[in-house]
């Protein structure tokens, strides 16, 4: 697949969540999920890091997408110098995704479907239970530290 269709699958899948996506982590791995288990066509590797598969172009795009105005980065503080970064669709990039949204409506229902339901099953799931989920479909491992 080509870096347009990574791009417009990646802001389709923040346009699908009903909120925030809450932490770098839940992102990588609900990608993760959704490329080897529910065959999404996202042209994005994955190498085995700390809590398993972590893609660095996917985060790179995902700071591409911050810096231009399309998602909105939150710190948030869990802890003493722990911290979560979340993220969600800009006024900007919500317009971008009603879009994208249209064009897969008409020449991909299928793909739109599935990220639909699938983005609503991976909300409900603990971090741990995604983490797992991702290791299990990509046989990505954590690596040890």
């Amino acid at each position: 697949m080509s870096e347009h269709s990574d791009l417009s699958l990646l802001i389709a899948f923040f346009g699908l969540h009903d909120s925030k996506v809450k932490g770098r982590t839940r992102i990588q791995k609900e990608i993760c999920v959704l490329k080897h288990e529910d065959a999404v066509p996202i042209s994005f590797d994955f190498k085995p890091y700390f809590y398993g598969s972590y893609s660095v172009r996917l985060s790179n795009v995902i700071n591409i997408l911050v810096a231009t105005g399309i998602l909105e980065q939150a710190i948030v503080r869990v802890g003493f110098r722990v911290y979560r970064y979340d993220y969600n669709l800009t006024g900007v990039g919500r317009k971008l995704f009603l879009s994208i949204k249209k064009r897969l409506e008409e020449k991909n229902p299928e793909i739109l479907s599935k990220l639909e339901s699938k983005i609503k099953t991976l909300e409900e799931m603990s971090i741990p239970s995604i983490t797992s989920q991702a290791k299990e479909c990509s046989g990505i491992p954590s690596i040890k530290t």
